[in-house]
């Protein structure tokens, strides 16, 4: 065991993950020593809210840019990149637009879905959210394919920095779902803005030739990401927040808001740590297979030791949960703790599934992706509804929990299934 991790140490991606989990880590670490401070100045109803607030901008943000970041890391030369990181910041601006035109001209209609009319008019920032979520994404993958691995790091402790310290400041102001919603606005917009313009004198990006011709062909070429990606990544995104959903619906703002907690005390940073390791992976598997180089060895020595160091804090953690959670946030939010204990073995999976999530894109399986993960969302549907219909959140959780356990092991099969079936043999 000791040799397997030894050798995963020295990897190349192991040390490019080092620089980005150095500033998820210290992100994480601000966000989490803050939630204690911001359960003690919000209520749990509040928190569910604020939770359906971003669940449905995370949902809509999640096609923002119709999934053409995903396609930033492809093209061999950078001025190819370049123009498909246009035409991601164009679908974002397109989309954002819409959805604005669309609250504007529907809200009244709207307003008569429960989740919205919760929300009232803080439903007219959905957009301004969807638009600094697309703008994000996009200038982050082109800092990943330049492997600025630094600014990547500094870019997510800067925004959780920001985004701590304003809903912690409209907290003590006595503000409360506004404060929460309105301090991650600005902080996100504050971060956006910042990595936008980095990123753009960083590499001189004005200063780069843009040919509609190339425009036109790259949107073509990859239009399998919107065609089959935009989709999937909707569904995706909803999915992990459909308990949000339910409960502030079928049970309570209450639950919603234990529900929301346990979800980004732990679900966040773990996906973070997953996207970090996938966005070094990422560029140096795409670049291996560009080359026609053997990596088969290196995707097990990554898997094999993210299951080492994760398996035995996961069953620590499983013990001991619910008491974490009292101590951390008060008693009020020991519920939350029991959320998280009956999610973990989903949790585990996401850890260990989650940096490989590329791979399909790698050899064109959009299509199959897509078809997993509707499928997945509609067992999810399914095993919510049984526990509403049982009027047993509990087993709504169990069942939620188990459905994500088994597609998301099956998705991990099949991901080395066509590594083994596409890649130089090693």
């Amino acid at each position: 065991m000791l040799e397997n991790l030894k050798r995963l140490f020295q990897t190349d991606v192991f040390k490019n993950f080092a620089k980005l989990l150095s500033g998820t880590t210290l992100a994480q670490a601000i966000a989490f020593l803050i939630y204690p401070l911001v359960t003690r100045l919000y209520l749990p109803e509040e928190v569910g809210i604020f939770g359906t607030y971003m669940a449905l901008a995370g949902a809509i943000g999640a096609i923002a840019t119709a999934k053409y970041e995903q396609a930033i890391m492809l093209p061999a030369k950078t001025k190819d990149g370049f123009h498909v990181l246009l035409i991601s910041l164009f679908s974002t601006l397109t989309i954002s637009f819409l959805l604005f035109l669309i609250i504007v001209l529907f809200f009244p209609f709207l307003a008569g879905i429960k989740i919205i009319y919760d929300l009232n008019t803080w439903t007219y920032l959905l957009p301004v959210s969807v638009l600094l979520a697309g703008f994000m994404k996009s200038f982050i993958m082109w800092a990943n394919r330049r492997k600025y691995f630094w600014d990547i790091a500094s870019n997510n402790i800067f925004q959780t920095s920001l985004n701590a310290a304003f809903r912690l400041g409209f907290g003590f102001a006595g503000f409360s779902t506004g404060g929460l919603i309105g301090g991650t606005l600005i902080g996100n917009g504050l971060t956006s803005a910042i990595l936008s313009v980095k990123m753009l004198t960083k590499d001189h990006l004005k200063r780069f030739p843009v040919s509609i011709k190339k425009l036109k062909y790259w949107a073509i070429h990859y239009i399998n990401f919107p065609k089959f990606e935009l989709l999937h990544s909707l569904v995706n995104n909803l999915s992990g927040n459909l308990p949000v959903l339910f409960f502030s619906t079928y049970f309570s703002a209450e639950s919603a808001g234990f529900y929301f907690l346990g979800f980004n005390v732990v679900f966040r940073p773990l996906s973070l740590i997953s996207a970090s390791i996938e966005q070094v992976l990422s560029q140096r598997i795409i670049s291996k297979y560009n080359e026609s180089k053997p990596f088969t060895g290196e995707i097990y020595s990554i898997l094999k030791g993210l299951f080492l160091m994760a398996i035995l804090p996961f069953i620590l953690f499983a013990l001991f949960t619910p008491a974490i959670f009292s101590i951390a946030f008060g008693e009020e939010w020991t519920e939350a703790g029991r959320y998280v204990q009956i999610l973990l073995p989903w949790l585990f999976m996401v850890l260990l599934a989650g940096p490989f999530s590329f791979i399909p894109s790698v050899f064109y399986k959009q299509r199959k992706a897509m078809l997993i993960e509707i499928i997945y969302f509609i067992m999810r549907i399914l095993a919510l509804i049984i526990g509403i219909v049982n009027k047993d959140l509990y087993l709504a959780l169990l069942l939620f929990g188990i459905t994500g356990f088994v597609i998301l092991s099956y998705k991990l099969f099949w991901y080395l299934s066509l590594i083994h079936k596409n890649t130089v043999r090693e």
